[in-house]
């Protein structure tokens, strides 16, 4: 089948990679890979395979690394000439290399871009550990690197963007970019981390702030990093002030009231500076501590001008994350009775 695949999608760690490098793929144009690296050998095959590719449409490279080996590359510098990036459209990877040479080639026609984390980081600690232990690592981008990969690329098309970054002392200038850079940006997803307890990272009212001069926006998920400082001065009764400061997984989520307060200000601070018509929804993630396993969902907050209210309940992102559909009332006990259904 290899003369006549248009795609491949396969995790990594049971397929025969080695093998399929020394086919010829003359039609491929998309490429999953899942799972996570075993022997550093692998990463150079996955840039064989990648770099095979004539004429690539979507790209997904969501691998766990090894904790011995820098970030790979998925495209290398002296495959540039025998593949065509000008048509990719879609491009996710975890983990990236802000020095891969397929940040300089790809962009022209690219719709999403995701530099992501894989697992998702957020599942906390102990997922962490598990990797760690076993030899992986996850070596999230920080703020800076980001921002020296977006500034490679240019991108006059891209609608979907996803950024999964630890925050330092270039943050803002990131996010200054993001809002001038895509003139036809409709959907944003941020996922931010603190290097450690105490470290820079902008606040949720100075994000929405830079975010508000994209009038193009229609949805926006947001993962932040508050502080304890910020969700005590919101809920005084929150459950995370019980907790060791070595607990991070307790203290760094807000309680549901913290939420409604953190949605509710976010969405009055974006509409009081005259945000876009077209936009739809912000999605804030909960980690929801009462269940007995620990749960992070997605939480829907309406602009004032949707009437009426309305919840469901849907799976989202291959993660084991619920999303709950809630429109900002005025009276926030709606919204907190919502979010525990």
């Amino acid at each position: 089948m290899h003369m006549s695949a248009e795609s491949l999608s396969f995790p990594i760690d049971v397929a025969p990679l080695a093998r399929l490098v020394e086919l010829s793929w003359p039609r491929l144009r998309d490429l999953t890979l899942t799972g996570r690296y075993s022997h550093a050998s692998q990463a150079s095959s996955t840039a064989s395979l990648v770099g095979s590719m004539s004429r690539p449409r979507s790209i997904s490279i969501q691998l766990t690394q090894l904790a011995d080996c820098p970030r790979p590359m998925v495209l290398e510098k002296h495959k540039l000439r025998l593949t065509d990036m000008h048509g990719l459209e879609r491009f996710t990877i975890a983990y990236p290399n802000p020095d891969d040479a397929i940040f300089s080639a790809a962009g022209p026609s690219l719709r999403r871009l995701s530099l992501r984390d894989y697992p998702r980081h957020y599942t906390g600690a102990l997922t962490t550990h598990m990797y760690e232990m076993d030899g992986m690592a996850m070596p999230i981008l920080s703020s800076c690197e980001c921002l020296r990969i977006l500034s490679r690329m240019s991108m006059p098309r891209l609608e979907h963007l996803e950024l999964v970054y630890e925050a330092d002392d270039r943050e803002e200038e990131l996010l200054v970019h993001v809002a001038s850079a895509y003139p036809h940006l409709q959907t944003l997803e941020l996922h931010q981390y603190r290097a450690s307890c105490g470290s820079v990272a902008l606040r949720f009212d100075r994000v929405s702030k830079l975010l508000s001069s994209v009038k193009t926006l229609r949805t926006v998920h947001l993962n932040l990093d508050y502080t304890r400082e910020d969700t005590t001065a919101l809920d005084p009764d929150w459950p995370g002030t019980q907790y060791d400061d070595d607990d991070q997984e307790y203290f760094r989520w807000p309680s549901s009231t913290a939420l409604v307060q953190y949605g509710s200000a976010l969405l009055q601070s974006l509409e009081r500076l005259g945000w876009c018509p077209v936009f739809e929804a912000l999605y804030l993630l909960y980690f929801d501590a009462c269940h007995h396993e620990g749960q992070h969902r997605w939480v829907r907050f309406l602009p004032a001008r949707y009437p009426g209210r309305e919840a469901e309940r849907v799976d989202w992102d291959d993660d084991y994350q619920r999303l709950y559909v809630v429109r900002t009332p005025s009276s926030l006990s709606q919204l907190i009775i919502t979010l525990h259904l």
